[in-house]
This record gives structure tokens, sequence and C-alpha cells, in this order.
């Protein structure tokens, strides 16, 4: 599937969480562009944010033809279990995806 607006998915998928999932208050949801620079040599020391960042959002150069984007959900440590899966139906077309 190619996800030509990513900014629209992320935002149906936010939608869709405030209203029906029963998930704790300082969720948050990012999407980034993959980054494929792995284990290459940094111009410089990421900062923490950064590190994060690069924690789901980067994967090794061999894999830079999947032009990949990820969609991640950040759910509190402490004082909520959370759920092994969450699935999210849009149940709507999404003019912005077409199936490859």
């Amino acid at each position: 599937m190619r996800i030509n607006k990513p900014d629209l998915l992320v935002n149906d998928i936010a939608s869709y969480l405030e209203q029906y999932a029963n998930l704790p208050y300082g969720k948050r949801l990012d999407c980034v562009q993959v980054r494929y620079n792995k284990d290459l040599p940094a111009p410089s020391e990421p900062t923490d944010e950064e590190k994060e960042v690069l924690s789901y959002g980067q994967k090794a150069p061999k894999d830079s033809n999947d032009h990949e984007y990820r969609i991640v959900l950040m759910l509190p440590f402490t004082g909520y279990d959370p759920p092994e899966m969450i699935n999210v139906q849009l149940h709507k077309k999404l003019q912005y995806a077409e199936i490859l």
C-alpha cells in the first residue's frame, strides 16, 4: 500500500484513538519518515529527543528502497497496562492511499 499523504492518515488514526480507544491521558502519536542511516557515522551527537526518534525511525542504508514512514503510539510508562494490540478501523475509503 502506498500512502500519498501520511499526515492525513495520522490525523485519521489520531481521531479514531481520541474517540474510540480506551487509552490514558499523556499518549502521543508520532509519524516519521524513516532515515536510512543506521550504523553510519553521525555528523554530531544526537540530542535525547533525536535518539528517541531514531529508536523507531531509522533503518540500515540497504533498506532505502522502502521509502517508509512509521507511525508510533507512545504511552506512559507507569500507571497503565497497555493492550497487546490496538485495532484501528477507520471504516472509510482512504482517498490518500492506493494498493500496489
